[in-house]
């Protein structure tokens, strides 16, 4: 079962050679590496890190990183992440009862940090559940899923062009609630 997965591992970091120096072990993904278009919803989402941990003997810690890669596979950059923080807890401190966020930026904030966003042709999403039991835990291990720009268009016109099939599919809904 393993080898399966391996080998389609093997086969995304080979016809994606630049991917190689994010992912080092090909025996830590838990899932086979996926491609999708980028979309409006990747735009909202933004990476974490997970600096706490649990006080019990399975501690976790684990990360969501956005990394933003240029044609060439060159980075141009990562949606700063958002750190969730946990203080050692303490019955008789109620500040450490709750947890403290700490912002971070979306992926679109991200891009638009950048001189040219035109120039980002992927995103990459790194979710590494690094020290999480595979017995204990189904989300143990690496997931890798790269959002890729369609080929022939730039960013800004990708994101035009799915915010008017956005507007287009309010309008259908609309038109639905409408009708008697």
């Amino acid at each position: 079962m393993k080898e399966a997965l391996y080998a389609r591992v093997e086969a995304f970091l080979e016809e994606f050679p630049f991917l190689e120096r994010y992912v080092v072990k090909v025996e830590r993904f838990s899932e086979r590496p996926t491609v999708q278009r980028v979309d409006l919803d990747l735009m909202d989402r933004y990476g974490w890190t997970d600096v706490w941990t649990r006080r019990n003997r399975y501690g976790e810690m684990g990360s969501v990183r956005f990394l933003l890669i240029g044609n060439d596979g060159q980075e141009l950059g990562e949606a700063k992440p958002h750190n969730v923080v946990r203080s050692k807890f303490s019955l008789w401190r109620p500040s450490t009862w709750f947890r403290e966020d700490v912002s971070g930026e979306t992926v679109y904030e991200a891009i638009q940090k950048l001189d040219d966003p035109n120039r980002v042709h992927y995103v990459l999403e790194i979710n590494d559940m690094w020290d999480r039991r595979p017995d204990f835990d189904p989300d143990y291990g690496l997931k890798v899923t790269l959002h890729k720009v369609p080929s022939g268009r730039s960013l800004s016109d990708w994101l035009a062009q799915i915010q008017e099939i956005a507007k287009g599919e309010l309008r259908g809904e609309l038109t639905k609630v409408n009708e008697v």
